[in-house]
């Protein structure tokens, strides 16, 4: 969100409108522009895009005022409640905008003389806005909605407390949008649809890199050879089978020597075939002993 540093100024509406509002207690450029409805403000602010070749942000009627695409407009517009309240805490904790000593960043009813002041005359915030507090109240978009009424049976908001009244924080006040006040102007503030457009680029730049990566870790890990758990397993199972074919072998040919007096090494071929396959026959033989109770 891109927020004008500065209220509107009287040079600066003479500038794009080709006339100021009345002037009350400051009359050179760079007062701020008070005694102007809250309609002028929107009215204002389209002229303002149009001045700078931007799309407009309003539709004025003569008893509504719509607010075209809601956040997504090129130009010119209030901000809306929270906007404002977003940029005049700054990013601090401070009781007032800038500082929680209201002399250092605003004109009130105690220090102001009862008239406005030329803008950015006390300190800024830490967004660089000054004014955010004090001086001339400030009109806001009234509500959530992108309609708002502009007739004397509505109202609508301003922000930030004024050069004739005790101090405020950050508070808002209701007014009426077709009247005109000697302690109220306003602020635009334009969306920055490249920035905001590049920064959501970014962000699907990022999530698909991090998807692509992702992928192709998954990728490796599905066609690597398996050389970590499975290949120690494997080699427990080879380690096991040569074990177990030499201890059956062993037994085999101790049985064999015993039983059938082979002591010639042709022999020992054949009582390694009988070792290796004992657990098949083993079973047999002494499934056998056991029900008729005599050898096979």
């Amino acid at each position: 969100l891109l927020v004008g540093e500065v209220e509107v100024t009287r040079g600066l509406y003479r500038k794009v409108v080709g006339g100021a509002p009345a002037s009350w207690g400051c009359s050179q450029n760079d007062c701020p522009a008070v005694m102007v409805t809250w309609r002028d403000a929107v009215e204002f602010a389209n002229a303002m895009s149009r001045y700078e070749g931007l799309s407009e942000c309003y539709v004025i009627t003569d008893t509504m005022v719509v607010w075209r695409k809601g956040g997504l407009c090129a130009g010119y517009r209030l901000p809306s409640s929270d906007e404002w309240e977003v940029a005049a805490r700054g990013g601090q904790d401070f009781k007032f905008s800038g500082s929680d000593s209201i002399d250092s960043v605003g004109w009130y009813l105690a220090n102001s003389g009862d008239r406005p002041h030329a803008v950015a005359g006390k300190a800024s915030n830490a967004y660089g806005l000054y004014d955010m507090t004090g001086n001339a109240a400030e009109s806001v978009w009234p509500s959530e909605d992108t309609t708002a009424g502009n007739s004397d049976n509505t109202s609508t908001r301003n922000k930030g407390g004024s050069y004739p009244h005790r101090p405020v924080g950050v508070t808002e006040t209701w007014v009426v949008p077709t009247q005109r006040y000697s302690d109220v102007g306003f602020r635009l503030v334009r969306t920055d649809l490249e920035s905001q457009a590049e920064a959501e680029r970014q962000v699907k730049e990022a999530e698909s890199l991090a998807r692509d990566a992702f992928l192709a870790e998954s990728s490796e890990a599905n066609t690597a050879p398996p050389v970590s758990e499975n290949s120690g397993v494997q080699s427990k199972l080879s380690w096991t089978a040569v074990i177990y074919c030499a201890y059956m072998l062993s037994i085999g040919f101790c049985f064999g020597v015993r039983r059938f007096k082979a002591v010639d090494f042709i022999d020992i071929w054949i009582i390694a075939a009988v070792s290796i396959t004992a657990p098949v026959w083993i079973p047999l033989w002494a499934g056998y002993k056991l029900l008729y109770g005599k050898e096979p």
